[in-house]
């Protein structure tokens, strides 16, 4: 459908991703209000900086129907559900690499719990050999995580039966430019930035940018 590649994939399953957290020493978060879900059992009671452990990280990530206090000190729904999700997951990816690799290179103990949680626990396809892995951990050497840039594929939130779904629209302009480096026919730094912050129409609620915990 997307006629992309798939060279290697490696499986991280909820266990392991709140492994990775505790063993990075858990991930903190700067927000501008109280958030809660009670589907995930999120709660994060005051405006500031938040510490996730691994359980409260995968309620916040898995978040769908977040809720946050407005000026009034009333709850709101943020009502951005899955679009909402994956923003605030791609903002979160970024923090744990982040950890990792600020702590991970000078601390013995975090690469020998990050060396076992891999070979013990993640799933990789059969073709990804243990010097792939450490070839790609060598050239991600120099890598800045708050550099990297995500993508959302753009859409339609349209009804399939009793289903709310997403209709991927890739005809435009924007999801070209971005598919056409997921293809290999260019280089990411190459494509120019591409401004997806409202593709659906709706604000998610994402962390503080202009505080640093």
């Amino acid at each position: 459908f997307f006629q992309l590649q798939i060279d290697h994939y490696v499986s991280i399953d909820f266990c392991v991703f709140k492994d990775l957290v505790n063993a990075v020493g858990g991930i903190k978060i700067p927000f501008l209000t109280p958030l809660r879900d009670r589907n995930t059992r999120l709660n994060v009671p005051e405006a500031g900086c938040f510490k996730f452990d691994g359980d409260h990280a995968l309620a916040y990530v898995r978040s769908r129907h977040l809720q946050y206090r407005n000026a009034a000190g009333t709850w709101q729904s943020e009502g951005t559900a899955d679009i909402g999700r994956i923003k605030r997951q791609q903002d979160f990816i970024r923090r744990v690499m982040n950890a990792v690799r600020s702590k991970g290179a000078l601390n013995i103990g975090l690469v020998t719990k990050l060396v076992k949680l891999f070979e013990k626990r993640v799933v990789v396809d059969a073709n990804l050999t243990a010097s792939d892995v450490l070839s790609l951990a060598g050239a991600l050497k120099g890598f800045d995580p708050g550099a990297t840039r995500s993508f959302i594929i753009e859409g339609k939130i349209t009804n399939k039966g009793t289903q709310s779904v997403v209709d991927p629209q890739l005809s435009g302009s924007r999801m070209r430019t971005i598919l056409t480096a997921f293809r290999g026919d260019t280089y990411l730094k190459n494509i120019p930035n591409v401004n997806q912050n409202n593709v659906y129409g709706t604000k998610s609620i994402l962390p503080d940018p202009d505080t640093k915990c």
